[in-house]
């Protein structure tokens, strides 16, 4: 099991006290968005915060058995591929990013990649097929990459590209 945290202001001992709570419940993983540097964010949070904060949560993780991975934020993510275990991306055939992963990929590191096209969910099979075989013209890049098709809205409708449609 994987739990994603996307929004967290928190003291160092906050952060402790989560991280070995997350071990009680069995939970392997988990993942920051961290990007807030590319955003107007009122802080003056800069690449080398995140940079520094990724590492102090990987060290934390890593002591207590968790795995880390980075979501979006490909802007830090040759500084911080060393210590975490896997990525999320939002989008990034849409903003033609999807290169930018190469080098982590390389590593045998994978990706969660999500996509929200416009059709969703009212999407036949096939649609979804052409979708998915159409993301990526770079065979070996598409492996590493684990495509889900979602609505914008994140209701209970998935696609992934092995076929399994789901609806809850």
């Amino acid at each position: 099991m994987c739990l994603v945290i996307n929004r967290i202001t928190a003291s160092p001992g906050l952060v402790y006290s989560a991280l070995t709570g997350l071990r009680s419940f069995i939970i392997n993983g988990f993942m920051r968005d961290i990007d807030g540097y590319d955003n107007v964010n009122g802080l003056g949070l800069t690449e080398a915060d995140a940079v520094d904060y990724i590492q102090f949560l990987s060290t934390e993780a890593h002591a207590r058995g968790l795995a880390i991975g980075l979501k979006n934020a490909m802007g830090i993510l040759s500084q911080v591929m060393d210590v975490i275990e896997f990525g999320v991306n939002e989008q990034c055939m849409e903003y033609q990013e999807c290169g930018d992963y190469d080098d982590f990929l390389a590593s045998g590191r994978p990706v969660l990649h999500i996509e929200y096209p416009n059709s969703a969910p009212d999407m036949t099979t096939a649609q979804i097929e052409t979708a998915c075989s159409n993301m990526f013209t770079d065979a070996s890049t598409k492996s590493g990459f684990n495509t889900i098709l979602k609505t914008m809205d994140l209701d209970g409708w998935a696609a992934y590209c092995d076929g399994t449609i789901i609806s809850s």
